[in-house]
């Protein structure tokens, strides 16, 4: 089953799923400890804290993008999309950088829904990409539910902007497609 996306290049692209998926995104606040309050009814991706057990990435960090050269060993990689989203690029300190804005119906965003099943889990990932590029000034922390191509509907964390400039659209929602 294909989901109809509108679509700045062509008058409609679909994404292909094997199970039927909810058409709008999942998104709730993530606390300090990296729980959230909401629920969707989908817990085949959360950890045994009931926190998500992915972070979608979806810019140079995501693990086929040909500038990441910091991928971490031992890391489960599933492509994934981000529905009623929309990519941008923003600059800082002379980086060009992704940003996502959520609650953007109709449009979607291509990246990887990436975990880890070490001792460590989800908790030793964020930290990581964390202490590496996301900065609490540049980017907020939520919980959003992604689709993979197989069509698993997968809670994760992800970094994103809400103040972005609207002509530094990505139109395609794919970073390395631009």
């Amino acid at each position: 089953m294909g989901i109809p996306l509108k679509n700045e290049e062509s008058s409609s692209a679909s994404i292909s799923a094997s199970s039927p998926v909810n058409h709008s995104s999942y998104h709730a606040n993530a606390s300090a400890n990296g729980n959230s309050n909401s629920s969707n009814g989908v817990d085949s991706s959360h950890s045994s804290s009931g926190a998500p057990s992915h972070i979608f990435l979806y810019g140079d960090s995501r693990p086929d993008a040909p500038s990441n050269t910091q991928n971490l060993p031992g890391l489960q990689n599933k492509r994934a999309w981000l529905l009623g989203s929309r990519l941008y690029s923003f600059s800082t300190g002379g980086v060009r950088r992704a940003a996502v804005k959520l609650e953007e119906s109709g449009h979607a965003v291509l990246g990887y829904a990436v975990s880890t099943n070490d001792s460590m889990g989800i908790t030793r990932l964020l930290d990581e990409f964390e202490r590496r590029e996301y900065l609490p000034d540049l980017y907020e922390r939520d919980i959003v539910e992604v689709i993979s191509e197989r069509g698993e509907r997968l809670q994760s964390y992800i970094y994103h902007r809400p103040d972005v400039n609207p002509s530094n659209l990505i139109p395609t929602g794919d970073w390395l497609r631009q």
